[in-house]
């Protein structure tokens, strides 16, 4: 509703004025319908520039034009205020996201230390989070032989999920213990052959010295005989070398 004259002599102040006013109330009105929805995962949030006047210039457009003076004075106050209030919000709904994130990345961790004492029962490794040692500020000692191994697992989880590898943390988390007993499978298989070992042990009885067999077997004691053992323990086991 502005005359042409106004608007060059605004212009001639400060050209970006008018555009500045019209992205301010833009952003207000998109902000004022947006304001009813909780979810804020995918806002971007941004602080709006308090943009400089010369106020020098309005002084001297007092002189010529005072009503174009009051209403460009009214403008600059009005967009200082709405600068003022934009950042206000930007800074709630920062301060919102941020507090999301942190909320789920404490479910997170609980959860993925949960399932690792799950899988410590066959990977004891992992230890259980109860006898982790800390250090002084509670954080969990990475000098730990099992704080390293869970590391490993938690990793590998938080950088399958921010890949989008999985719908939810919890996917990515069964993917990432999938990962770890594949490459670590073995291992859990060996400690199986070992308790067959100590189980045969036990029950080893030497054959009478008087029974003649086909077959000479390797005298207890050396090499050869521990070697058939660990064969035979890996053979009962499903490990074929």
């Amino acid at each position: 509703g502005w005359d042409k004259e106004t608007l060059e002599k605004l212009r001639e102040i400060n050209p970006k004025l008018l555009e500045d006013v019209k992205v301010l109330i833009d952003k207000s009105e998109k902000d004022e319908s947006d304001s009813a929805d909780d979810d804020t995962d995918d806002t971007k949030v941004s602080s709006v520039e308090d943009t400089e006047f010369d106020l020098s210039k309005l002084d001297e457009l007092r002189k010529t034009d005072s009503n174009a003076a009051d209403l460009l004075e009214t403008m600059i106050t009005q967009v200082k205020t709405l600068t003022t209030s934009l950042n206000t919000v930007t800074a709630e709904e920062q301060e919102r996201k941020e507090k999301a994130e942190n909320e789920a990345l404490v479910k997170n961790f609980r959860h993925a230390n949960s399932k690792l004492d799950e899988l410590s029962k066959d990977f004891p490794v992992f230890g259980l989070e109860k006898d982790l040692p800390k250090t002084s500020d509670g954080a969990f000692d990475s000098r730990s032989g099992a704080v390293r191994e869970r590391a490993v697992v938690w990793n590998n989880a938080v950088g399958m999920y921010s890949a989008g590898l999985g719908e939810t943390f919890e996917d990515a988390l069964a993917d990432a213990v999938t990962l770890y007993k594949g490459k670590n499978g073995e291992n859990l298989a060996m400690r199986e052959v070992v308790k067959d070992l100590n189980k045969r042990k036990k029950n080893f009885t030497a054959r009478p010295t008087h029974k003649q067999t086909k077959k000479k077997e390797p005298a207890e004691g050396t090499d050869e005989f521990k070697i058939s053992i660990v064969k035979e323990a890996m053979k009962a086991a499903g490990i074929e070398r």
